[in-house]
Protein backbone atom coordinates (compact mmCIF):
# COMPACT_ATOMS: atom_id res chain seq x y z
CA UNK A 1 0.00 0.00 0.00
CA UNK A 2 1.21 3.44 -0.74
CA UNK A 3 0.68 6.20 1.81
CA UNK A 4 -0.88 9.38 0.54
CA UNK A 5 0.48 12.68 1.83
CA UNK A 6 -2.13 15.11 2.98
CA UNK A 7 -1.63 18.70 1.97
CA UNK A 8 -2.28 21.17 4.78
CA UNK A 9 -4.79 23.74 3.72
CA UNK A 10 -3.62 27.35 4.20
CA UNK A 11 -6.24 29.52 5.79
CA UNK A 12 -5.70 32.56 3.59
CA UNK A 13 -8.65 34.35 5.14
CA UNK A 14 -7.16 34.24 8.62
CA UNK A 15 -3.77 35.32 7.28
CA UNK A 16 -5.38 38.22 5.47
CA UNK A 17 -7.39 39.24 8.54
CA UNK A 18 -4.25 39.01 10.66
CA UNK A 19 -2.28 41.09 8.17
CA UNK A 20 -5.01 43.73 8.05
CA UNK A 21 -5.15 43.81 11.84
CA UNK A 22 -1.38 44.35 12.13
CA UNK A 23 -1.42 46.96 9.38
CA UNK A 24 -4.34 48.76 10.99
CA UNK A 25 -2.52 48.73 14.33
CA UNK A 26 0.61 50.20 12.77
CA UNK A 27 -1.36 52.85 10.92
CA UNK A 28 -3.32 53.79 14.05
CA UNK A 29 -0.11 54.03 16.08
CA UNK A 30 1.51 56.09 13.33
CA UNK A 31 -1.55 58.33 13.11
CA UNK A 32 -1.64 58.82 16.88
CA UNK A 33 2.05 59.65 16.89
CA UNK A 34 1.56 62.20 14.09
CA UNK A 35 -1.46 63.62 15.89
CA UNK A 36 0.52 63.98 19.11
CA UNK A 37 3.42 65.59 17.25
CA UNK A 38 1.05 67.93 15.43
CA UNK A 39 -0.65 68.89 18.68
CA UNK A 40 2.72 69.44 20.35
CA UNK A 41 3.82 71.60 17.42
CA UNK A 42 0.62 73.66 17.60
CA UNK A 43 1.19 74.26 21.30
CA UNK A 44 4.73 75.46 20.62
CA UNK A 45 3.52 77.75 17.83
CA UNK A 46 0.85 79.21 20.10
CA UNK A 47 3.45 79.80 22.82
CA UNK A 48 5.80 81.49 20.35
CA UNK A 49 2.99 83.69 19.03
CA UNK A 50 2.01 84.72 22.57
CA UNK A 51 5.62 85.69 23.38
CA UNK A 52 6.06 87.65 20.15
CA UNK A 53 2.67 89.28 20.59
CA UNK A 54 3.57 90.41 24.13
CA UNK A 55 6.91 91.73 22.89
CA UNK A 56 5.30 93.67 20.04
CA UNK A 57 2.77 95.16 22.48
CA UNK A 58 5.55 96.31 24.82
CA UNK A 59 7.55 97.71 21.90
CA UNK A 60 4.43 99.49 20.67
CA UNK A 61 3.95 101.15 24.06
CA UNK A 62 7.63 102.04 24.20
CA UNK A 63 7.44 103.47 20.70
CA UNK A 64 4.48 105.67 21.66
CA UNK A 65 6.32 107.09 24.68
CA UNK A 66 9.56 107.74 22.79
CA UNK A 67 7.74 109.23 19.80
CA UNK A 68 5.79 111.70 21.96
CA UNK A 69 8.86 112.98 23.80
CA UNK A 70 11.09 113.13 20.74
CA UNK A 71 8.43 114.93 18.70
CA UNK A 72 8.40 117.70 21.31
CA UNK A 73 12.18 117.97 21.11
CA UNK A 74 12.10 117.97 17.31
CA UNK A 75 9.49 120.72 17.09
CA UNK A 76 11.19 122.85 19.75
CA UNK A 77 14.64 122.57 18.16
CA UNK A 78 13.19 123.30 14.73
CA UNK A 79 11.54 126.47 15.98
CA UNK A 80 14.63 127.45 17.96
CA UNK A 81 16.98 127.16 14.97
CA UNK A 82 14.68 129.30 12.86
CA UNK A 83 15.21 132.13 15.31
CA UNK A 84 19.00 131.96 14.99
CA UNK A 85 21.46 132.78 12.23
CA UNK A 86 24.26 130.45 11.10
CA UNK A 87 26.42 131.51 14.04
CA UNK A 88 23.53 130.79 16.40
CA UNK A 89 22.96 134.45 17.12
CA UNK A 90 19.33 135.63 17.39
CA UNK A 91 17.88 136.96 14.12
CA UNK A 92 14.34 137.61 15.39
CA UNK A 93 12.78 140.44 17.45
CA UNK A 94 13.37 140.13 21.19
CA UNK A 95 9.64 139.88 21.85
CA UNK A 96 9.40 136.89 19.53
CA UNK A 97 12.36 135.26 21.25
CA UNK A 98 10.85 135.82 24.69
CA UNK A 99 7.51 134.31 23.68
CA UNK A 100 9.22 131.27 22.21
CA UNK A 101 11.36 130.78 25.31
CA UNK A 102 8.35 131.11 27.58
CA UNK A 103 6.44 128.48 25.61
CA UNK A 104 9.44 126.13 25.67
CA UNK A 105 11.03 126.90 29.02
CA UNK A 106 11.51 123.18 29.71
CA UNK A 107 14.13 123.10 26.96
CA UNK A 108 15.47 126.65 26.54
CA UNK A 109 17.14 128.80 29.20
CA UNK A 110 15.73 132.23 30.06
CA UNK A 111 18.69 133.99 28.43
CA UNK A 112 18.22 131.92 25.25
CA UNK A 113 21.87 130.92 25.44
CA UNK A 114 21.47 127.20 26.12
CA UNK A 115 19.22 124.35 25.13
CA UNK A 116 18.65 121.37 27.40
CA UNK A 117 16.85 118.20 26.36
CA UNK A 118 17.01 114.46 26.80
CA UNK A 119 16.43 112.38 23.69
CA UNK A 120 14.24 109.39 24.50
CA UNK A 121 15.95 106.20 23.31
CA UNK A 122 13.75 103.66 21.57
CA UNK A 123 15.40 100.51 22.99
CA UNK A 124 12.99 98.08 21.31
CA UNK A 125 13.22 94.41 22.25
CA UNK A 126 13.70 91.47 19.87
CA UNK A 127 14.29 88.65 22.40
CA UNK A 128 11.09 86.71 21.63
CA UNK A 129 11.72 86.89 17.89
CA UNK A 130 15.38 85.81 18.16
CA UNK A 131 14.39 82.94 20.43
CA UNK A 132 11.81 81.75 17.89
CA UNK A 133 14.45 81.89 15.15
CA UNK A 134 16.80 79.66 17.16
CA UNK A 135 14.12 77.00 17.77
CA UNK A 136 13.40 76.59 14.04
CA UNK A 137 9.67 76.61 14.80
CA UNK A 138 9.21 79.46 12.31
CA UNK A 139 9.37 76.93 9.46
CA UNK A 140 6.15 75.36 10.76
CA UNK A 141 4.30 78.66 11.05
CA UNK A 142 2.26 80.50 8.45
CA UNK A 143 4.67 81.74 5.78
CA UNK A 144 3.07 85.14 5.24
CA UNK A 145 2.95 85.84 8.98
CA UNK A 146 6.62 84.90 9.45
CA UNK A 147 7.58 87.03 6.44
CA UNK A 148 5.72 90.04 7.85
CA UNK A 149 7.25 89.60 11.31
CA UNK A 150 10.75 89.26 9.84
CA UNK A 151 10.24 92.51 7.94
CA UNK A 152 8.98 94.27 11.09
CA UNK A 153 11.90 93.19 13.24
CA UNK A 154 14.37 94.12 10.50
CA UNK A 155 12.76 97.56 10.28
CA UNK A 156 12.86 97.79 14.06
CA UNK A 157 16.62 97.16 14.00
CA UNK A 158 17.07 100.06 11.59
CA UNK A 159 15.16 102.35 13.96
CA UNK A 160 17.23 101.18 16.93
CA UNK A 161 20.39 102.26 15.11
CA UNK A 162 19.21 105.86 15.42
CA UNK A 163 19.63 105.58 19.20
CA UNK A 164 23.39 105.37 18.87
CA UNK A 165 23.63 107.81 15.97
CA UNK A 166 21.60 110.59 17.59
CA UNK A 167 23.27 110.04 20.97
CA UNK A 168 26.68 110.50 19.33
CA UNK A 169 25.52 113.69 17.62
CA UNK A 170 24.15 115.11 20.88
CA UNK A 171 27.41 114.27 22.61
CA UNK A 172 29.45 116.00 19.89
CA UNK A 173 27.29 119.11 19.96
CA UNK A 174 27.37 119.29 23.74
CA UNK A 175 31.14 118.82 23.84
CA UNK A 176 32.50 121.24 21.29
CA UNK A 177 30.21 122.05 18.38
CA UNK A 178 28.44 125.38 18.12
CA UNK A 179 27.65 124.95 14.44
CA UNK A 180 24.07 125.39 13.34
CA UNK A 181 24.81 122.86 10.61
CA UNK A 182 25.48 120.16 13.20
CA UNK A 183 22.22 121.01 14.94
CA UNK A 184 20.38 120.76 11.64
CA UNK A 185 21.99 117.38 10.94
CA UNK A 186 20.84 116.06 14.28
CA UNK A 187 17.37 117.50 13.71
CA UNK A 188 17.21 115.74 10.35
CA UNK A 189 18.11 112.40 11.96
CA UNK A 190 15.50 112.90 14.68
CA UNK A 191 12.93 113.63 11.96
CA UNK A 192 13.91 110.44 10.11
CA UNK A 193 13.61 108.44 13.33
CA UNK A 194 10.13 109.90 13.89
CA UNK A 195 9.10 108.92 10.36
CA UNK A 196 10.43 105.39 10.93
CA UNK A 197 8.45 105.31 14.18
CA UNK A 198 5.21 106.16 12.40
CA UNK A 199 5.75 103.39 9.84
CA UNK A 200 6.72 100.86 12.50
CA UNK A 201 3.70 101.81 14.61
CA UNK A 202 1.39 100.91 11.73
CA UNK A 203 3.24 97.64 11.15
CA UNK A 204 2.99 96.74 14.83
CA UNK A 205 -0.78 97.27 14.84
CA UNK A 206 -1.27 95.21 11.68
CA UNK A 207 0.93 92.41 13.04
CA UNK A 208 -1.00 92.31 16.33
CA UNK A 209 -4.27 91.88 14.43
CA UNK A 210 -2.81 89.14 12.24
CA UNK A 211 -1.36 87.23 15.19
CA UNK A 212 -4.69 87.48 16.98
CA UNK A 213 -6.36 85.82 13.98
CA UNK A 214 -3.82 82.96 14.03
CA UNK A 215 -4.39 82.37 17.72
CA UNK A 216 -8.17 81.95 17.50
Amino acid sequence: MTAKKKRSKIDWLNHFVGFISVLAGVLIAFGLNNWNESRKERRIIQSVLVNIQDEVKRNNERLDAAYGENKKIHDTLGGYLQLLDDTREPNAPLDTLRKFQSANSAFISADLESVSFSFELFQLSNVAWRTAERTNILSAMDYDLVHDLAFIYDFQTKLDRFDEKITDEISRIASYSDSKQDWRRMLKDVNTALTFSEVLKQQYNEALETMEDHME
